[in-house]
């Protein structure tokens, strides 16, 4: 956001504000490490610029010396690389991967839900089939009856419910 001509003459903080992306705290000038060291620097990851009009963006960055004919330090070379596309596709990664672990955790959920249902249905199962043989055998006078018939129509509700959470 800095034309060549009114950047001169500025810190190059202010023209190349760098900032850690999770302190917000001013990152080290990679300039000034280059010039202590005389090596090929690069900052640390989570690096964000802040251009002049605010805008926000993750950067990749290193320094390089300049060095004259005779090896002395005349000068810096920093490159930028916008990786706002590649910081996007991993978060849409991880967003994905937790969309599939959520998808997992339901998968294992259903599954465990499936064998309760599957196993309380064949307890309902052994309830009804009893229930009907002692309604057979019994006399319709039996002041007992009416609970037989109500204990096989509760394994009936029973196991329609559990075909419900079996579908």
């Amino acid at each position: 956001g800095w034309p060549e001509t009114e950047a001169r003459g500025h810190d190059l903080q202010e023209v190349f504000n760098i900032v850690n992306a999770q302190t917000r705290l001013p990152a080290e000038n990679p300039a000034r490490k280059v010039i202590q060291t005389g090596k090929i620097v690069g900052l640390a990851n989570h690096t964000i610029l802040i251009a002049r009009d605010g805008t926000e963006r993750p950067i990749d960055d290193s320094g390089a010396p300049v060095r004259d004919e005779t090896g002395a330090l005349t000068g810096v070379v920093l490159v930028f690389r916008d990786i706002s596309e590649r910081k996007q596709a991993e978060a849409e990664r991880e967003k994905l991967r937790t969309q599939l672990t959520q998808a997992q955790k339901m998968e294992s959920v259903g599954q465990l839900a499936g064998g309760v249902a599957h196993d309380f249905n064949n307890i309902l199962t052994t309830i009804t089939g009893f229930a009907g043989l002692l309604q057979m055998q019994m006399d319709s006078s039996d002041p007992l009856l009416s609970h037989v018939k109500e204990l096989a129509s509760a394994g009936m509700r029973g196991a329609a419910l559990t075909n419900q959470l079996l579908a």
